[in-house]
């Protein structure tokens, strides 16, 4: 690379889209000097991170105080028990399965885009919302909506790191009931690459490129647990739970940028490589989308039909 180049492109002006695929460029070459380098490394010579490279996805609970109210912002309460102790001004758009189309041949398979655009639009939810979700189990719930909002095309959208605990914690107040969102206009604009389908998955398994991230328990992974027609694993998957990157303690917060560059470094995740993650049903999996996401990794989707679909499939090669 030649660094008088680069230094007379960041610098002018004129040339400013250049600039702007540059500064990506950077960015990835950024992360993937990191995990790579952490590749060779002893876990005591780690140099950490200071932060992670896609830092903007997640807010913390004070942050969130300070900026309630503030024009276009809509917090989303993604939790299963919902009878009390909401944050101020949150709105229930039912939880996950509001998220789940009851008729589709996948269990837990997401609902479509017109029904996606109807529940966003019905719960205030618009296009120029900037969307904060949280929930009460480890970022869990509000991964697959953060997952299914991308999906759908919408860019502004964060987690509260360590959700209501988090919240808690900090001493902030809590509401009795969730918000009376107006209706808003929700337009999606489909974002293909962030799903993909078993016939993706089949290819994926002999592709040296493509790896293939099974967010699932180990003993789901292993076939001890058997949730389908069969148990065990896509071949070649590799094994990290989705809990593997959430702190011990009472508030689940994320893993540090050091420890999740390390995990993924030990499980030769490099940047370099397609990622393709899944689960049972896509939400552990929309979880470990989300982390790649922070992390700063490009080339990520998420199975939908999950092991749902691929347990349940015949003729498809399953390892034990």
């Amino acid at each position: 690379m030649n660094f008088e180049v680069v230094a007379f492109l960041l610098e002018n002006k004129k040339y400013s889209k250049i600039r702007r695929n540059l500064m990506k460029t950077l960015r990835y070459l950024f992360v993937y000097l990191l995990v790579v380098g952490l590749a060779g490394c002893q876990p005591d010579s780690v140099e950490a991170p200071e932060t992670y490279l896609n830092a903007d996805l997640l807010v913390e609970a004070d942050w969130l105080a300070d900026n309630l109210g503030s024009e276009n912002l809509v917090v989303v309460d993604m939790r299963e028990e919902r009878e009390g102790e909401f944050i101020p001004g949150a709105i229930d758009v039912g939880g996950v399965p509001a998220l789940i189309d009851p008729n589709h041949e996948v269990e837990h398979f997401l609902i479509g885009p017109d029904q996606f655009a109807e529940l966003m639009s019905n719960h205030g939810i618009g296009n120029d919302s900037n969307i904060i979700i949280y929930d009460d189990i480890g970022n869990l719930r509000s991964a697959r909506l953060f997952h299914a909002l991308e999906y759908y095309g919408h860019q502004n959208v964060q987690i509260l790191n360590g959700g209501v605990p988090a919240w808690k914690a900090g001493g902030h107040p809590l509401a009795e009931a969730p918000a009376e969102p107006l209706p808003e206009s929700f337009v999606v604009q489909l974002n293909e690459g962030v799903v993909c389908d078993i016939q993706e998955i089949l290819a994926a398994i002999d592709d040296e490129d493509t790896i293939i991230l099974d967010a699932r328990p180990s003993d789901q992974y292993l076939g001890e647990t058997v949730w389908a027609e069969r148990g065990g694993h896509i071949p070649g998957a590799v094994n990290i739970h989705w809990e593997t990157m959430i702190t011990d303690g009472d508030i689940p917060y994320f893993k540090s940028a050091e420890e999740i560059a390390q995990i993924y470094a030990d499980h030769e995740i490099t940047p370099d490589k397609r990622v393709i993650t899944h689960c049972h049903s896509n939400m552990q999996a929309s979880n470990a989308y989300f982390v790649l996401r922070l992390m700063g990794y490009q080339n990520i989707t998420s199975y939908e039909g999950s092991w749902s679909e691929y347990g349940n499939t015949e003729g498809v090669p399953v390892e034990i």
